[in-house]
Parts: structure tokens; sequence; C-alpha cells
């Protein structure tokens, strides 16, 4: 680990330990008298030129703490080398050398020239905490290589990945919390060019709408398709078993909404229209019909009951009569039928005294 010491934001030779202890010193010239700093008694002055450290005195003085270290008594500069530093060893009771990567700045004048930096972190000290072996920093920490965390990381304030979408985000663990947006109504999932692929889930509440790209289907349990082929939109029975189409009232109109074409009355008619007017209509005994009944076939019954023939007066007659038209003349009380021309009675009469009398 590579230390560099040097007072934030300046380039001085010195570095004050704590806002009210003592200030270290180093280089060729005497700080005081010679660079015109300030300095307090217990101060150290690591002197470059004479290689020597040395404690400034209640008389205004430097005192030597030694001429030089390998003379204090509990020093072990054994296998010294640049990038070393002096560690305690509480097993021996000296003061020896220790290697770390990196090492301090071989040249002590560079102390001053350089901010702090950590392995790769700059900026001002971190505060380490033996304690809790927790190391705290209340600014930015810029990493230029790849950060590993081993263990738990816990986050307070906003996260931000990458700064391009060639940069990834890969997920090997499960997700154990919600996922809810900052804002409602405002971000999206995937694009219209980037989709995901298979959602698994359980329940889906929308509250907007539900877009298929064409000729994609909504499929319900690979029986029932929906889906719209551009031209068309298609409900398509794929599975066994019938087709159930429950509702209660159910009404039929025109995309516009502005005519009904059905309206299917839960426990009542069943009315088909045409342009808006009712033409066919189920009762309790059976249909009624708005209109001409024209069919291609033969009409009649199963039932022993009888068929209701159109019943009017004479003047009541269709306006325009077509060929085989048949109606019951109440004022004849004859049944009569059209032959293309003329009115003509077809039944025979009870009383054949009265045949004469017929048109």
């Amino acid at each position: 680990m590579a230390v560099v010491l040097n007072a934030k934001g300046t380039s001085v030779p010195y570095f004050k330990i704590g806002k009210t202890g003592i200030t270290l010193f180093q280089g060729g010239n005497d700080p005081h008298a010679t660079l015109g700093y300030p300095v307090a008694e217990h101060d150290i002055w690591i002197d470059t030129n004479d290689k020597t450290v040395k404690f400034r005195t209640g008389s205004a003085t430097w005192d030597p703490i030694a001429d030089n270290l390998d003379d204090l008594t509990d020093v072990d500069l054994t296998g010294l080398a640049d990038g070393n530093f002096l560690r305690y060893n509480s097993s021996t009771s000296n003061w020896e050398v220790h290697e770390v990567t990196g090492g301090l700045a071989s040249d002590w004048g560079s102390v001053a020239e350089n901010p702090i930096t950590f392995d790769g972190y700059s900026g001002d000290i971190w505060t380490v905490n033996t304690g809790t072996s927790t190391a705290a920093y209340s600014q930015n920490v810029s990493i230029g290589g790849n950060l590993s965390v081993t263990g738990d990381a816990t986050i307070s304030g906003n996260l931000t990945f990458g700064n391009a979408d060639t940069d990834t985000v890969a997920l090997s663990a499960e997700i154990v919390s919600n996922i809810i947006p900052d804002a409602d109504a405002t971000y999206n999932l995937g694009s219209s060019t980037k989709t995901w692929d298979t959602l698994h889930v359980q329940d889906i509440n929308i509250s907007s709408d539900v877009n298929y790209a064409q000729g994609s289907k909504a499929i319900f349990n690979s029986a029932l398709e929906i889906y719209n082929n551009g031209n068309n939109t298609f409900f398509d029975d794929v599975g066994a078993g019938t087709f159930f189409y429950r509702s209660g009232t159910q009404t039929f109109q025109n995309a516009a909404g502005a005519k009904t074409m059905a309206v299917m009355n839960a426990s009542n008619s069943v009315d088909l229209n045409y342009n808006g007017s009712t033409k066919f209509q189920t009762t309790n005994t059976g249909v009624n019909v708005t209109g001409d009944v024209i069919t291609s076939g033969t009409v009649g019954s199963s039932t022993t009951g009888a068929m209701q023939f159109p019943v009017g007066t004479t003047a009541q007659r269709p306006g325009t009569a077509t060929s085989g038209m048949v109606r019951f003349n109440s004022e004849t009380s004859r049944f009569e039928g059209y032959n293309g021309s003329n009115w003509i009675n077809i039944d025979i009469p009870d009383d054949w005294g009265s045949v004469a009398d017929t048109p």
C-alpha cells in the first residue's frame, strides 16, 4: 500500500497530525528559521540534509532524537531498502523494516508534491475504526480499475451503473425485495428494439394499455389465441372443449358505437337489428319478425299447431305486391294470393253456392 502525505489543497513540506496535534516537517532547510513556517513545541522535523529526526524543544530549538536512525537501540534497519517503512514488533520490542507493495516514496522531498494516495484511491485520509473493522471517508472515491467486494455491501444514496449502452450489469444472485420505480408511468422495461424474452410472473396488474406487435398473439393456456394480422382480428379456440362466451346483457355495435347490430338481453330477448332497427326478436313463445321473410326453401312446422298468415282488409293489401304473396282478407273472410297481376281467392268456400260470387 503506497502512502504519500500532503496537506489538503497545498504543496508544503509538512503534515499536521490532527487539528491541534504535532506537525511533521521534512526537508533540508529549517522549517521555521529558514522557511518561515510556524512551529510549536513537540513538532518533528525530518532533516533530509543530515538524515536526522529532530524534536522541537520548549526553548525554541531543534534537538536531534538521534544522529542516525540506526543509533536508536530499539530500531532494527536490517534489510532496509527503498519503499520500506518501520513497524513496531511487540514480540521483539523493536522497530523493524517492513515492506509493502508500492512502499513509501523513495524521495521524501516528493511527499509535499502529491495528494494522499491509497492503492489507487486519491483524496484525503480515510478514518479506520479497528473496533468495528470499518474505514470511513467523507468525500468522493474514484476507482480506475476493478472493484471486488467480498461479503455484504450496504450503499446509502443513489446508484448509477455505466455511462454508455455498451456497459452491462450481470446479476447472478436472486432478488429478495420489490422493484419499484421512482415515478409512476415514467420508466420503461425494455424498448421497441431491445425486448425481454419470456416473462414468468404470478399475477399482472395493468393500469394502462397492452400493445402487441402486428401478428403477435395473446395466448391463454395454449387454448385461446387473440391477435390481429394487420387486416382482421381473430379469436381462435385452438384447444379442446367448448368455447363459452359469458356475460350479462351483451351489445354488439359498429366501431364508432353509433349503431347496434345485436343485443342479447340477460333472461330476455335476443334482438337482431338492421341499420339500428330491430327486425328479429326472440320471445318466450317464439320469435317476432318485422318486415319480409324471404326463403329459398320450404317453410314448415313440426308441430300440430297452426301457421299465422297476415290479416287485413282489402285496402290494407301490400302496395307493391309480388307473385306468391298470401294473406287472409278480413273483409271477405277468404284466403287470397297474388298471381303476378291480381289478387285471387285461393280457398274453397263453405257455401258452394257462393262460388259465383268469388272474384
